[in-house]
């Protein structure tokens, strides 16, 4: 199942069980069928009219659609009706808000993974030569007082103190046109802060869509203050997911891709991604989304998208009392490319199978992706068992991260970009 993206102003109407895109395509209209059976989500990033019978398909198929500005703010969700709340989650839900030492314990955990994540990045670029020292000594001073804060809104300025001396480590990370100078968000006033608007915006529906999927209430949270007209449960699980969805994102579209200038708009008072710049990031947000790991304490690889749901079962355990809660965090590894020539039709199937489950199909014969060394090990072994050594070729280029490797796509991408239109 994955994210639909709608970056193109158009029409949804529903025709039989199918769902038919309408839109213009240079002076002629284009009608296109929406692979509604394999959508988890729509994200409508542009102009989008959705007819009634389209509503009510995506709405019975417990499909929700998030709206967006152009600026990539959030704008709200056209949610399906709830089926998975339980009256006892509820209850327990309120409790914990009600209770200030509980909201308190959880509020903390939320900055707690939050800022491992931020160090994580920061360690990974300090490893490559970066004088990142006094970033990471300062954020490692303040992570520390986590635990003491004696209320929400002290967190709250804890973590916003974090935050900031984080990004400020960006000006070391980042070119002279992408330099940090402080936040503005509606509208944002820079390119990085289009970015950083866009890819928070996208983590916050892609947690609200993976709450919607259990049985957790999103209007009842712990570090952010429950409010009208916000799911705000899905901030508190986003904070954690920033650092390893959105920063990673920028880091490799700004210092591997070269994101420059042409991918925005820039009128007197704001900067927004651009048509192309859009994709471009949301193609990378979605590669980094489908990415693999092993989930610790499970003994199986999930996506980062699957990382949200098992961080929200994680949350919802603690509620019940079933189990304390810990929040993920994900580091780096290395990052290989591996390319085959194989001579049998079934060893081909056989072994595109084995690559599929560990790494990202880029071309016909071409994987990539992140791997931990028992995952080489484990994709040795099983090319081992799968080719004729005698006829059949594999080759494994590895890097100690990918942001070892610069990375250039002349012609059509191929992958999963069928899911941005």
């Amino acid at each position: 199942m994955r994210n639909l993206h709608l970056t193109r102003n158009m029409v949804l109407v529903r025709e039989g069980g199918t769902i038919q895109a309408i839109y213009r395509e240079g002076d002629g209209l284009v009608k296109r069928t929406l692979p509604v059976e394999q959508v988890r989500a729509v994200y409508a990033e542009a102009s989008v009219t959705l007819k009634a019978g389209a509503a009510k398909l995506l709405m019975k198929r417990g499909i929700p659609v998030h709206f967006f500005g152009r600026d990539g703010s959030y704008l709200g969700t056209l949610w399906p009706r709830e089926h998975l709340l339980a009256g006892e989650v509820l209850v327990r839900q309120a409790e914990h808000y009600i209770d200030s030492a509980k909201r308190l314990a959880l509020a903390s955990r939320f900055v707690r993974g939050a800022t491992a994540n931020m160090l994580r990045n920061l360690r990974h670029y300090r490893a490559s030569g970066i004088p990142l020292d006094g970033a990471i000594s300062t954020i490692e001073g303040m992570h520390s007082r986590i635990d003491s804060a004696k209320s929400v809104p002290e967190l709250m300025a804890i973590e916003g103190n974090i935050r900031e001396t984080y990004y400020l480590a960006w000006n070391e990370l980042m070119p002279d046109e992408f330099r940090y100078t402080g936040r503005t968000r509606r509208p944002p006033r820079t390119m990085l802060d289009a970015m950083m608007s866009f890819g928070n915006s996208l983590t916050y529906a892609a947690c609200l869509t993976e709450l919607y999927h259990t049985q957790l209430n999103p209007t009842i949270s712990y570090l952010h203050e429950p409010s009208e007209r916000r799911f705000s449960l899905a901030l508190d699980l986003s904070e954690v997911f920033k650092p390893v969805l959105v920063d990673r994102v920028i880091f490799k579209l700004v210092r591997q891709e070269r994101f420059d200038e042409s991918n925005f708009d820039a009128d007197l008072d704001r900067v927004v991604l651009n048509d192309a710049g859009k994709r471009r990031f949301l193609e990378a947000y979605e590669e980094r989304l489908s990415m693999t790991v092993e989930a610790r304490g499970t003994g199986r690889r999930v996506s980062h998208r699957g990382l949200i749901r098992l961080e929200a079962y994680k949350l919802l355990k603690h509620l019940l009392g079933m189990k304390e809660y810990e929040p993920v965090e994900v580091g780096y590894r290395m990052y290989a490319v591996l390319v085959y020539d194989v001579a049998d039709q079934a060893r081909m199937n056989r072994l595109r199978t084995l690559l599929r489950v560990h790494m990202n199909w880029v071309q016909n014969s071409v994987f990539e992706g992140e791997l931990s060394e028992g995952e080489l090990r484990s994709i040795v072994m099983g090319i081992e068992g799968i080719i004729d050594h005698e006829v059949d070729s594999v080759i494994i280029y590895i890097m100690r991260s990918k942001d070892a490797v610069e990375r250039k796509i002349l012609g059509m991408t191929k992958g999963n970009t069928d899911f941005i239109i």
